[in-house]
């Protein structure tokens, strides 16, 4: 299929053809067969593009756009996939998914004792208590002797 320009209204003449969204499904395909993840980086290698190219063409061509975020939930898909199978390093897998997918730790904090809520009051009414660390008692220092 030979390439078609993409109509331009003015401007710099554009790089982007009606077959770049075939392009990343195909590229898609060949790392699902290949058994490898789909980044972004190397979809730009191989289709001779760069990440601001790619930026470009998703906010101006809505079925290029879809195709690309095919390509990043098939990416996290894959990183998900291969982090739990140990196919990949975890931490690695976990880092990438953190950095570009939102993906976060979590942690659950657990009161033992006598399952009663925890109350913390602070009465800054007699003085500030500086936070310094120190094996002695903190002591209140006087509104009147504090300094900004």
């Amino acid at each position: 299929m030979p390439k078609q320009k993409a109509i331009n209204k003015g401007g710099r003449p554009t790089k982007y053809t009606e077959d770049y969204p075939d392009k990343v499904y195909v590229f898609i395909d060949k790392c699902k067969k290949e058994d490898i993840i789909p980044f972004k980086v190397d979809l730009c290698v191989d289709m001779g593009l760069n990440e601001e190219d790619i930026s470009k063409y998703s906010k101006r061509y809505p079925r290029f756009n879809k195709a690309i975020q095919m390509l990043n939930k098939e990416s996290e898909r894959a990183l998900l996939q291969k982090g739990l199978h140990r196919k990949v390093d975890p931490n690695f897998a976990r880092f990438i998914l953190a950095a570009n997918y939102g993906y976060v730790e979590t942690s659950k904090t657990i009161n033992e004792g006598k399952n009663e809520p925890v109350v913390i009051r602070l009465d800054m009414s007699g003085g500030y208590v500086p936070p310094i660390s120190s094996n002695a008692p903190n002591r209140l220092i006087d509104k009147d002797k504090q300094h900004n």
